[in-house]
């Protein structure tokens, strides 16, 4: 197991406060006020025998980047018990709310910045902690479905805040249960960054 990700505690948003009068802060998910920018990617992050997870594309904002992640898994050559366990770490049906360390089962994701600043899907959520000091990676919505018992596909999407520094971009992966070790992919920041000016406001002033 790879040394990327940390093992600090998850922890949950409380969903008792007054919607109504919610603002979402944007370090947490992308402004309500604009038309991202689509930018594609068109890569394979991590594949094994049954697992693929591809990054299709990024949708740039003004505050930062949205990642639209796909998986995809498939039966062949596995058992009963194998494809169950699976087809159960695959939607995360198994996951423990809280414990100590990371479970196996838990599909990780980080980022590294070209100023070495990194941010990962494990870090304490700062969604009501105010204005974190350091760059954010959190999930921003997913889904997923079966295939007639033989393949399943799911998608999440990850944002990251702010804009990332120009320059390389690694995104990091690592699911020990699917049989993936920390893995990798290089992206370009510097065009990321340069979609951000083509943002289009939904209702522009005037």
């Amino acid at each position: 197991m790879g040394d990327f990700f940390s093992t600090s505690a998850i922890s949950f948003v409380n969903d008792d406060d007054d919607e109504d009068d919610y603002v979402m802060p944007p370090w947490v998910g992308p402004g309500e006020d604009v038309l991202g920018v689509t930018v594609p990617i068109g890569r394979i992050l991590a594949r094994t025998g049954n697992v693929v997870i591809a990054l299709p594309h990024a949708t740039v904002y003004p505050t930062g980047v949205l990642f639209d992640v796909r998986l995809a898994a498939r039966r062949e050559g596995l058992g009963d018990d194998a494809w169950d366990d699976l087809e159960t770490t695959f939607f995360g049906h198994d996951m423990p709310r809280r414990r100590r360390g990371l479970p196996d089962t838990l599909c990780r994701y980080g980022v590294r910045l070209s100023d070495g600043a990194k941010a990962t899907t494990v870090d304490s959520d700062p969604s009501d902690e105010g204005e974190p000091s350091g760059p954010v990676l959190t999930e921003h919505g997913g889904g997923g479905c079966g295939g007639g018992g033989r393949t399943l596909e799911g998608s999440n999407a990850y944002w990251l805040w702010p804009l990332p520094p120009e320059g390389p971009l690694q995104f990091v992966v690592e699911w020990p249960a699917a049989g993936i070790e920390e893995t990798s992919l290089e992206l370009d920041a510097t065009a990321l960054v340069a979609a951000a000016a083509d943002v289009v406001p939904l209702w522009p002033e005037g």
